[in-house]
C-alpha cells in the first residue's frame, strides 16, 4: 500500500509514487506525508502549551512575589501600554519605599555613592549642600520613574535564585517569603541612612581639621 503526501501548493493527499499533484500540477518533490505533518504540529501544539504553561508559572511566582494586596497595581503598570508608570511611592518615599520592598542591596548601592560623591567634594571643595541637593532630588525622580520596572527586575532575579535552590513543592511558599513587603525593612533604611549622615559628618570634621591643621 502506498504512502499519502500532501501537495505543497494545494494541499490535496496525492500517492507516494506521484510526480505531480493531479490537482494543480505542483511538483510533489517537497511535499510532506500526512503523519509526518500532523507530528509536526502535534510537537508545535506541545511546544506551545509548554511554553503557556511556563509563562503562567512564571506570572504565579511573580504575583506570589509582589503579595496580594499590590498585585493588581504592579501588574498594571507592568502592561506595555501602560501611560502612567509613575511610582509615587518611590518616588516620594525613595529610600523607605526601597527598605519596604527589601531591595537591600539597592540602599547600600547608592548610599555609598553618596558616600563616595561626599569624598570627591571633600577633596576638591566643591559646594556640597548644592550638589547634593540635586543630586537627592535626581535619584527621588529616577525611583520615581523606574521603581517598577527596578522592583520587577529585583523580582525575577530573586525567584530565579530560588528556582535554583528548591523544588516546584516548596518554590511558592519560598518565593512568598522572599518577596512581599517588610515594615522592618522601612527600619533597616532609616538605619543606613542615619549611619550614612553620621559618616559623612565624621568626614567632614576630619577635612576640617586636616584644613586647620
Amino acid at each position: 500500500m502506498e504512502n499519502s503526501l500532501y501537495c505543497p501548493g494545494c494541499g490535496k493527499i496525492s500517492n507516494e509514487s506521484d510526480q505531480v499533484c493531479g490537482n494543480c500540477g505542483e511538483e510533489l518533490t517537497n511535499a510532506e506525508s500526512p503523519e509526518l505533518l500532523n507530528s509536526s504540529e502535534e510537537l508545535k501544539q506541545n511546544q506551545d502549551q509548554d511554553q503557556v504553561s511556563e509563562n503562567d508559572q512564571d506570572d504565579k511566582l511573580l504575583k506570589a512575589f509582589v503579595g496580594e494586596r499590590k498585585q493588581s497595581y504592579y501588574f498594571g503598570k507592568w502592561q506595555q501600554d501602560n501611560r502612567k508608570p509613575i511610582n509615587w511611592a518611590a518616588l516620594f518615599a525613595t529610600f523607605f519605599w526601597l527598605g519596604y520592598r527589601k531591595m537591600y542591596k539597592v540602599i547600600t548601592t547608592i548610599l555609598l555613592i553618596f558616600l563616595a560623591i561626599d569624598v570627591l567634594l571633600l577633596l576638591t571643595g566643591a559646594n556640597g549642600d548644592f550638589i547634593n541637593r540635586y543630586i537627592g532630588l535626581g535619584v527621588a525622580v529616577a525611583l520615581g520613574i523606574g521603581g517598577n520596572g527596578m522592583y520587577k527586575n529585583h523580582a525575577q532575579k530573586e525567584i530565579e535564585k530560588l528556582k535554583a535552590e528548591y523544588s516546584d513543592v516548596h518554590l511558592l511558599e519560598k518565593v512568598k517569603k522572599r518577596g512581599g513587603t517588610s515594615w522592618n525593612g522601612v527600619w533597616l533604611a532609616l538605619l543606613l541612612f542615619i549611619g550614612y549622615v553620621i559618616i559623612s559628618m565624621a568626614l567632614e570634621i576630619v577635612a576640617s581639621l586636616f584644613s586647620a591643621g
